[in-house]
């Protein structure tokens, strides 16, 4: 039953970072978002300007929470079998990665 535990975790955990990462960035987008659109209502010409500025909270999700996530699961396909201690680390790592990386993106925004 802990074998089962232990992988569940550790296999849980980079996709729920993962998930943080998500709403972190679509919260972030949406805060940097708002004021480019008003900017935008008052000179189409700056559509150049704003969008790029807009997706940068996205670059959360694509670059950190992707590569923790590819890592974490390379890592776990390499061991044989996950201990409950290794499995609850990986997680715990996985959930503290996940939230720096909703918190770095939302503030990003």
């Amino acid at each position: 039953m802990s074998e089962a535990l232990a992988t569940i975790l550790a296999y849980l955990g980079p996709a729920l970072a993962e998930g943080m990462a998500v709403v972190g960035s679509s919260i972030g987008t949406y805060i940097a978002a708002a004021p480019g659109l008003a900017a935008l209502s008052e000179d189409p010409r700056m559509f150049g300007r704003v969008v790029p500025l807009a997706a940068l909270p996205s670059t959360q999700t694509i670059a950190y929470g992707f590569l923790f996530m590819f890592m974490a699961y390379s890592m776990l396909k390499n061991l044989k079998t996950i201990s409950l201690g290794q499995g609850a680390g990986v997680f715990a790592v996985s959930m503290f990665v996940g939230f720096a990386e909703l918190w770095s993106a939302w503030k990003q925004g």
